[in-house]
């Protein structure tokens, strides 16, 4: 691996470290310098600029040792293995201080615990030499050459960030295949010893943050992130804590001092996810500090739906439990005292994947049971349509209800499998006991709204608000096939479907019609008998669609 630094940042962390120790009374180093640097003025003008970054780079490197708070972090954080190196001293330096110098020092390699000092140009090279066997090197920290995604690293690049928002670290040709750390890094922060720990805190965070973006078990990538600028910066501040929590609890195990303690991690916690009640929060917390391994993915995911938090941390049944108590010592005896108990009060009302757990707390309560209608439900954690089925098992009194469903992520103009995502909903869902199915919006702009918080979303109609021209999609079409051909009232009834490759949904009226609707979601041509009980027709449905057999 190599280390390098830019000319800018060596430059103003020289001038500002020696600056700082000349007004602390430590001369020295101020007046080596300047004896080195005094005499570049007399050069020719195009000579002084690399006369001077030869200057700047031995009191970096060499003298003031700026660049060991770089290499520190990386044996910190496992990037490189932590060795002992030979030291030398430049040779501009020894001409300086030549006859101060001990005879032994100025010729000959001493062995140190520092980091390797290397002359030349801004390039330092960190050459990996044989991890020292010594079971007697105690304080050595093991590199584990498993690890191959961190051997693949071919350079660490140090700038100078303009300002502490351009503070950070990136890495560079990560889906290439040869990364290149970038860390950006105030001046300022070289300046002063006494801070030399919260410098080394912050490299360390950083390089830990690189160090997971080439993970493969981390799994990084870039993510779109959808909304509005304040939606997108909350996420985006959201992702950013947790993924700092992240660092700092693997960072604590090892015993190594992150940039912010845990309670202060804490409170900032505290501030983004004050929805989440205060008897929860603190356990959500200690939940995360805890798990030892996470993915971009699920970061993302905690940060952007703050039910998918709660669900990885929070009992489901301390949930339910006070849902359950809202409805049995409040809602309902409220309702009951005002005489609106002919309201249909729905509980849930989210993703299908816990509609069980959060049904059952509430149903198998008789107190609390009485005064609720139904179960309502969502689609987007996953299709989970058993779970629809169980809860009908187990309260066959009790209605199911979709109460929500849209496209996320704005518009998608023209696509089929909207078309085909509401129809496999609608007759999965219907076929388990489902009473009523609602979209969410069936009418959106261009953009997808409009939305307060920039939740962006698809719809079967889409107005094009600069020419007025409305955008019939195919969960428009789609949905007709229900809304127009089944009626309120209708009974489902068993459609026995012998294919795979079919999903069917009969229904029954008082006159006895039936009405059959039928999806093909493969690429070819599929024919089919269809059969009442009397007669047998045979039909063909094309590739990609929907059709409705209506039997009188």
């Amino acid at each position: 691996m190599k280390v390098s630094y830019s000319p800018q940042l060596m430059e103003e962390s020289v001038f500002r470290h020696l600056n700082h120790l000349e007004r602390s009374g430590y001369r020295a180093d101020y007046d080596e310098f300047h004896s080195l640097a005094d005499p570049i003025y007399e050069l020719p003008e195009d000579d002084r600029e690399i006369a001077f970054e030869k200057v700047n780079r031995l009191f970096f490197l060499e003298k003031l040792k700026l660049g060991d708070h770089v290499l520190r972090a990386l044996e910190a954080v496992g990037l490189i293995p932590k060795r002992k190196r030979t030291s030398r001293k430049s040779a501009l330096l020894q001409e300086n201080k030549e006859e101060e110098q001990p005879e032994e020092l100025s010729e000959e390699p001493v062995e140190t615990d520092e980091p390797e000092e290397i002359e030349g140009d801004t390039e330092v090279a960190v050459i990996e030499e044989e991890a020292l066997e010594s079971p007697q090197d105690d304080g050595e920290i093991s590199y584990d050459l498993a690890r191959e995604f961190e051997e693949r690293i071919k350079e660490v690049v140090v700038k100078r960030a303009i300002n502490k928002v351009d503070e950070g670290s990136n890495v560079l040709n990560r889906v290439s295949g040869n990364p290149i750390i970038e860390m950006r890094v105030l001046a300022s922060r070289f300046s002063n010893p006494e801070e030399a720990l919260d410098l080394d805190a912050f490299l360390i965070q950083e390089f830990m943050h690189a160090k997971d973006m080439v993970d493969p078990e981390f799994d990084y990538e870039d993510a779109f992130i959808p909304g509005n600028p304040s939606v997108k910066n909350l996420i985006t501040s959201r992702f950013r804590l947790l993924w700092n929590m992240y660092v700092d609890a693997r960072l604590a195990r090892i015993g190594v001092v992150s940039v912010i303690p845990k309670e202060g991690r804490f409170r900032e916690f505290d501030n983004f996810y004050r929805k989440i009640p205060d008897k929860q929060r603190r356990g959500i917390f200690e939940g995360i500090w805890m798990t030892d391994k996470f993915t971009h993915e699920e970061l993302l995911s905690m940060a952007t739906d703050l039910d998918t938090l709660m669900s990885k941390y929070v009992d489901p049944g301390e949930i339910t439990e006070e849902e359950r108590d809202f409805i049995k010592k409040f809602l309902g005896p409220a309702l009951e005292k005002n005489k609106y108990l002919d309201k249909k009060l729905v509980i849930w009302d989210h993703n299908r994947d816990v509609m069980v757990k959060r049904s059952r707390a509430v149903l198998s309560d008789p107190d609390a049971a009485k005064y609720v209608w139904g179960t309502g439900f969502h689609w987007y954690n996953g299709d989970h349509f058993d779970e629809v089925q169980k809860v009908h098992d187990e309260f066959p009194d009790k209605k199911l209800i979709f109460t929500e469903g849209c496209q996320e992520n704005g518009p998608h103009i023209g696509s089929w499998d909207l078309g085909e995502r509401y129809a496999t909903s609608i007759i999965n869902d219907l076929n388990r006991w489902t009473v009523a199915w609602i979209d969410w919006n069936l009418l959106l702009d261009e953009r997808g709204g409009p939305n307060h918080v920039g939740n962006y979303c698809s719809a079967p109609i889409i107005v094009d608000t600069n020419s007025q021209e409305l955008l019939y999609q195919s969960s428009y079409y789609y949905l007709g096939h229900f809304s127009r051909f089944f009626s309120r009232g209708d009974k489902i009834i068993d459609c026995e479907n012998t294919t795979d490759n079919l999903l069917a949904l009969s229904a029954i009226d008082d006159n006895q019609k039936i009405t059959t609707t039928i999806m093909n979601k493969e690429e070819k041509n599929i024919p089919f008998l269809y059969e009442n009980g009397v007669n047998i027709k045979t039909f063909s449905i094309p590739p990609r669609s929907i059709i409705t057999i209506i039997d009188k």
